[in-house]
């Protein structure tokens, strides 16, 4: 072979190693995890906790449970106040009546 191929498989094989070193680094090797694999593992513990944000843990509601409640409060609350003002409107009408009955 002449130098100028063994020079050129040599920087192939330079360059072979940089990359593979690279890899080695963003992908992991067995028992050294990577760069990909520590961000994954990140990634997988926020979306635990937004999961257990959104849906609750060991008997603590989450945030639907408790936007639930609130709408059914919501409810509530707003067919009480139907009730009050039909009440009132009633005893105003009586009374209005009854005003109406001791006039004439």
């Amino acid at each position: 072979m002449s130098n100028e191929l063994e020079d050129k498989i040599h920087k192939i094989d330079v360059q072979m190693g940089v990359i593979l070193a690279h890899f080695q680094n963003e992908i992991g090797t067995p028992g050294h995890p990577g760069t990909v694999l520590l961000n994954l593992a990140e990634i997988r513990g926020d979306v635990r906790q937004i999961e257990r944000m959104l849906l609750g843990s060991n008997g603590h509601p989450g945030i639907s449970v408790r936007l639930d409640r609130l709408e059914q409060s919501h409810k509530a609350r707003t067919r009480l106040e139907v009730a009050g003002i039909t009440a009132l409107t009633g005893l105003l009408i009586k009374a209005v009546w009854e005003v109406l009955l001791h006039i004439r």
